[in-house]
Parts: structure tokens; sequence; C-alpha cells
């Protein structure tokens, strides 16, 4: 490694020419060394396969999604998206390092659960407890639950009670399956007296 008006390059002690240096270039642009992959929720996984070509280009992007949004080197990132061969952590992972900024990786809420990433984001932040509620009570917030990982008593009654239905209706799982294309979430949640007329973009209550 060779070192010149604040620039580092890396020299390469063992250069090769001729057919060796073909057969290398190839391996470059076309030998696959890393991959990632979809996450399979509606169909079987895809892989995607990267050369080192490929992972430079992911890099450059990486780091131009960083300028674009005027990130500083001195922003510290917190990469929530599960551990996986999925191309939004190993984008995001490459966007840090290529840009040059602190990187943590939780693992997503699977690893860690929501509380444990949000104990993660409040020191990264330098945001107390304190500061935090104060900003939501003046904002007017209030908290909503969520179904999460670690909401283990909600999910299982979730469960049980579709295996109710399932047992007193045949077919209720196609029916849930077909009905969730048809979402209206003007009234999804809505009761009676709280569904409105007209359409989305003139709704009446």
């Amino acid at each position: 490694m060779s070192v010149q008006r604040g620039e580092i390059y890396f020299v390469d002690l063992n250069p090769v020419h001729g057919r060796e240096q073909v057969r290398r270039s190839f391996e470059i642009e076309y030998r696959p060394i890393f991959m990632t992959s979809t996450t399979g929720r509606s169909a079987d996984p895809i892989p995607f396969l990267y050369t080192s070509y490929d992972l430079d280009r992911l890099r450059i992007a990486g780091r131009r999604v960083m300028e674009v949004c005027a990130a500083r080197h001195d922003f510290r990132l917190l990469n929530m998206f599960p551990y996986a061969p999925h191309l939004a952590f190993w984008f995001t992972h490459y966007a840090s390092t290529e840009f040059g900024v602190f990187n943590l990786g939780t693992g997503g809420g699977k690893l860690m659960g929501t509380e444990g990433n949000l104990r993660l984001i409040r020191p990264l932040a330098y945001v107390t407890e304190d500061l935090s509620t104060e900003y939501a009570r003046v904002q007017g917030f209030l908290p909503i639950s969520c179904v999460c990982g670690e909401k283990e008593s909600v999910r299982r009654e979730i469960r049980e009670f579709l295996d109710a239905m399932k047992s007193r209706h045949l077919g209720i799982s196609e029916s849930i399956t077909a009905s969730l294309g048809n979402v209206n979430p003007y009234t999804l949640f809505a009761t009676p007296d709280l569904v409105g007329v007209g359409t989305e973009d003139e709704m009446e209550f």
C-alpha cells in the first residue's frame, strides 16, 4: 500500500501479464463471489450473484446515496435490517463503509427485538429517555402498540383465533388470502358508523 497527497491506493506486489492477466481480468468481471436473495415471502427465494466488478458498483451506488442524502462523516448509522443475504442489509453496509461513517448492524427485530433496537438508537443520537418523552408529549404523539417479534402473546392470540376460524369455516385461509388483495385502509378497522362515503379522495364522515 502506498500513500500520496492524502490518497490511499494499493499496489499489486505480484503483477501478472499475458494469459494470466487476461484470466484475472475475466474473473474480476464475471466470476461470482457474493450472493444476495429475495426474502421469499410470496414465492421461492431468488438468488442474485455478484462479481468483484458488481460489488464495486454497489459501493459506488451506496456512497452516492449517502451524498444525495447529505450525510456527514460524523453521522452514526444504525443498520436494523436482519442479518441475511438480502440486498437491503448489504447495500446499507457498503454505503456506510464506502462513504466512511460509523455503522452498527443490529440484526433487526428478530435478533434484538424492537426494544433492543430503540435502546441502541438513543445513545447513538445522544437522545435521553426524558428528552424523547418530552418531545412526544409536546408533539401530542400517542403510544401505538404493534405486533412485534417480542409480543408473542399477541401473535399467539391471532394464531389461536385463525385456528378456531379454520375449524368452523372451510376455505377460510383461501378467503383471507384473496381478501388481502382488496384491502381498503379507510374501512379496514373502522366501525360501521365511522365508515365514510364517496371516493378515497373525497371521504365524508
